[in-house]
């Protein structure tokens, strides 16, 4: 299944490559994913500026724009289904 096909089907694929429909993940896990998602986007759009300027530069911010672009879809399904639960965004999570 492709990206795409994921992101239709709201089935996200966890670091050990367990896929799990959002819908289904627990507060903690949701709020979490949902914050590391807006980190890397962070993180990817200050390396493309690091190496602003490179020879490689046109492809790294090819694939910047892509990491974020398909980030930016995934926040949005997380930010729904956070919405849907009545969660804080920014609620910290206990241990």
């Amino acid at each position: 299944m492709n990206e795409e096909e994921l992101l239709r089907k709201k089935l996200w694929t966890t670091r050990d490559g367990t896929r799990v429909k959002v819908k289904d993940m627990e507060d903690r896990h949701l709020l979490n994913t949902h914050r590391m998602l807006r980190r890397s986007n962070t993180s990817a759009w200050f390396f493309g500026l690091l190496h602003a300027g490179s020879e490689d530069a046109d492809k790294l911010d090819s694939y910047v724009e892509e990491v974020v672009e398909d980030n930016d879809a995934w926040i949005g399904v997380f930010e729904k289904e956070i919405d849907k639960r009545g969660l804080t965004e920014l609620a910290e999570v206990k241990e």
